[in-house]
């Protein structure tokens, strides 16, 4: 749909300094925590890079302090400090994941999506590294 010449989309995006821009991800994945605006895709793309990962997903799970916290589910030997300053690296500190759940592997749909309820449940049945 075009409004007042631009197309509106449901992805959340940035322009850099140079006027590039570049997609985080549908607004729908946009974890609100302590007010700020965490695109979870950017989140898990930015740990996908890692070389000790082999695999992460990043969902946002309510939190009574953040509103919710952001959880990095994560195939591969890296710990929360870890990921917080390889997050960090590259994007807002507040994007940092706040808790890192630990996995032999992703669980997956049948259509190769990670299994997101299967990955909240890990967290509300107490999961973490």
């Amino acid at each position: 749909m075009l409004v007042d010449g631009w197309f509106l989309t449901s992805d959340a995006g940035r322009l850099d300094d140079d006027g590039r821009l570049e997609v985080l991800g549908r607004l729908d994945d946009v974890v609100v925590s302590g007010g700020v605006n965490v695109p979870a895709p950017a989140v898990a793309a930015r740990l996908r890079e890692h070389p000790d990962v082999v695999a992460a997903e990043v969902l946002g799970v309510p939190d009574e302090e953040w509103g919710h916290r952001l959880v990095a589910f994560v195939v591969g030997p890296l710990d929360l400090d870890a990921a917080r300053a390889w997050v960090a690296g590259a994007h807002p500190r507040a994007w940092a994941p706040r808790q890192l759940v630990g996995l032999d592997d992703l669980p997956m749909l049948a259509n190769g999506k990670p299994d997101r309820l299967r990955l909240r449940a890990l967290v509300e049945a107490g999961g973490s590294a």
